[in-house]
C-alpha cells in the first residue's frame, strides 16, 4: 500500500499541486482507525499523540504554506460555501459560547480543540481532494487502516487477550458485561480503540465504505484487489460480532440492509440471500466457537447493566439540560458537573467517562444552541447524500455514495447509544461526500455543456449564472 501511496505522490505532471499535502492526509487516513495503537505511547509518550493527528497537523502546515506562498485560489475553498457549512460554522460557535456556561474552563479547551480538529479534518479533505485519482487513495489508505484494525481484533479473538491494555483506559471500558465475563473466561474484542463498542463502530464504518468499493467499479483495480477488500469486508464482520456489541449488531444490519435495498444491480434477491447467509453463519460459527459472551447478551444472561447504566446515564443527562437549556453545562464539563445530580443518578458517580446517547450528550453539554446546530448538519448532509445520488448518472458512483448513505445512517442509530458526536469517522464520511459531489457536478456539467440530453434539465446558459 504505501508503495502505491509514494508512486502516486510522485506523479507531479498528473497533480502538480497536491502531491506532499495529499500523502500526508493519506498517510492521516491509514491510521486513523488504529486509534491509539498508532501513536508514540509505545515509547512513554502520552498514548493520546496518535500518528492521526501527526499527519493531520503536518497536511495543515503544508496546504498553508502552499496557499501563502503560491497563492492560488484553487487551494482554498470559502468554508461559507453552502449550507452544510454555514451550519458547521454555527455549531462551532454554539460550542465557544458553551465554555461561558463552563463550571470548569480548562475541561471545555480540549474538547473545544478536538472538535474544531475533527471538523477541520472534513475542510482539508473538502479543499485537497478535488480529483477522482486522488479520491481513490483516500479510500483504499481508509480501508487498509481498517484492515489493520480488524487483524488486531482477530488476534485477540484467537488468544482472548487485549494487545493493548492501558491500565485507566482499560479499567473504565470493562465496567459493564464485558467486564464481568472476562473474569469467567469471557472476551469482547477491542482492538486499538480500548473499547469493544467504539471498536463495533469503527469497523461498521469500514464495512460500509467496503461495500461501496467491492460492488461499485468507480474506484479502479484488478480482480485480486476486489478480492483482497472481500477477505478485508468479512474481516471486519467478524470483528464486529466477535466485539458482542448488541447496538453494533443493529447497526451491522442497518448498513447491509440500506445498501442492498438500493443498490442498483442484478440478481439481487440472490446477492441478499447470500449475504445474509454469510453474515448469519459467521455469527452462529464466532458465538459457538469463541469466549465472546455473544449468546449471553443477546439473551440476556448478562443482567443488562449496561443497558441499566446507560438508562441513569440519560436521566443525568437530561437533568443537567434542564438546569440549562440554552447554553448547557459547558463543553466537556459532565465529569465535573455530574456530582450535583448524583441524586437523580447516583450509579454514574462510580465512572469517569459516560457512555450515554450522543443526542443527549450535544442536550446537556451544548444546549439547544448546540443541539440545534448539529440537527442542522444532518439533515445538510443527508441532503447532500441524496443529492449526489440523485445526480450521478453513472451507476457504479452510486453504488460508492450508497456506502456513504449507509454509513451515516448507521452512524445515527449508534449515536443513540455512543457518545460519537465528535467521531473523525463521521467527519471523513462528510468529506468523502463533499468529494463525490463536486466529481458528481463535473461531470453533469460536461454532459449537458457538450451533449446536451432532452431529458436533463438544462443549467442557464449565461456564464454568470450560477447553480
Amino acid at each position: 500500500m504505501m508503495n502505491w501511496l509514494v508512486h502516486y505522490s510522485t506523479m507531479r505532471k498528473k497533480v502538480p499541486t497536491h502531491s506532499l499535502e495529499a500523502v500526508s492526509l493519506y498517510l492521516a487516513i491509514f491510521f486513523m482507525p488504529m486509534k491509539r495503537g498508532a501513536s508514540f505511547g509505545w515509547i512513554g509518550l502520552p498514548w493520546e499523540i496518535t500518528f492521526f493527528k501527526i499527519f493531520l497537523i503536518l497536511t495543515f502546515i503544508v496546504w498553508i504554506a502552499k496557499i501563502l506562498f503560491t497563492k492560488t485560489s484553487r487551494l482554498f475553498i470559502s468554508p461559507f460555501k453552502g449550507a452544510l457549512n454555514v451550519a458547521i460554522i454555527l455549531y462551532l460557535l454554539a460550542s465557544i459560547l458553551s465554555i461561558f456556561n463552563a463550571t470548569d474552563p480548562n475541561l471545555a479547551i480540549p474538547a473545544l480543540i478536538r472538535r474544531a480538529t475533527v471538523i477541520g479534518f472534513y475542510f482539508l479533505m473538502m479543499n485537497i481532494i478535488q480529483e477522482k485519482k486522488l479520491f481513490q487513495f483516500v479510500i483504499v489508505a481508509f480501508l487498509l487502516g481498517t484492515a489493520i484494525e480488524s487483524s488486531v481484533g482477530i488476534y485477540e479473538l484467537i488468544s482472548n487477550e487485549p494487545v493493548l491494555k492501558i491500565e485507566d483506559v482499560y479499567q473504565e471500558t470493562v465496567r459493564t458485561e464485558g467486564g464481568l465475563f472476562q473474569e469467567k473466561g469471557k472476551f469482547r474484542i477491542q482492538g486499538f480503540a480500548l473499547d469493544p463498542d467504539w471498536h463495533a463502530y469503527i469497523m461498521i464504518i469500514g464495512i460500509c465504505f467496503a461495500l461501496g468499493v467491492i460492488f461499485s467499479k468507480y474506484i479502479n483495480m484488478s480482480w485480486l484487489r476486489r478480492v483482497l477488500f472481500i477477505l478485508i469486508l468479512v474481516s471486519l464482520i467478524i470483528n464486529v460480532f466477535g466485539a458482542a456489541s448488541r447496538a453494533g449488531w443493529i447497526g451491522l444490519l442497518i448498513s447491509f440492509g440500506i445498501f442492498l435495498l438500493f443498490v442498483p444491480i442484478r440478481r439481487k434477491g440472490l446477492l441478499i440471500i447470500g449475504l445474509f447467509f454469510l453474515l448469519g453463519t459467521l455469527f452462529l460459527g464466532i458465538a459457538f466457537t469463541s469466549n465472546t459472551p455473544i449468546l449471553e447478551r443477546l439473551l440476556g444472561k448478562t443482567g443488562h447493566i449496561s443497558t441499566s447504566l446507560r438508562g441513569d446515564e440519560a436521566r443525568l443527562s437530561l437533568a443537567m439540560f434542564r438546569a440549562h437549556p440554552i447554553l448547557g453545562i459547558g463543553l466537556g464539563n459532565t465529569p465535573n458537573v455530574k456530582y450535583r445530580y448524583s441524586r437523580v443518578a447516583p450509579v454514574c458517580l462510580r465512572t469517569k467517562d459516560l457512555s450515554v446517547c450522543g443526542y443527549l450528550m450535544l442536550l446537556s453539554e451544548n444546549g439547544l444552541l448546540g443541539f440545534i446546530s448539529y440537527s442542522f448538519i444532518l439533515y445538510f448532509f443527508m441532503v447532500r447524500i441524496i443529492n449526489t445520488f440523485t445526480s450521478a448518472h453513472d451507476p457504479e458512483k452510486k453504488k460508492l455514495v450508497l456506502g456513504v448513505l449507509s454509513s451515516f445512517l448507521s452512524f445515527l442509530f449508534l449515536m443513540a447509544f455512543y457518545p460519537i458526536v465528535d467521531s473523525e469517522f463521521f467527519w471523513f464520511s462528510v468529506g468523502v461526500c463533499y468529494v463525490l459531489t463536486h466529481i458528481a457536478e463535473e461531470k453533469v456539467e460536461t454532459k449537458i455543456r457538450y451533449f446536451s440530453p432532452t431529458w436533463v434539465i438544462p443549467y442557464p446558459k449565461s456564464k454568470n449564472s450560477t447553480r
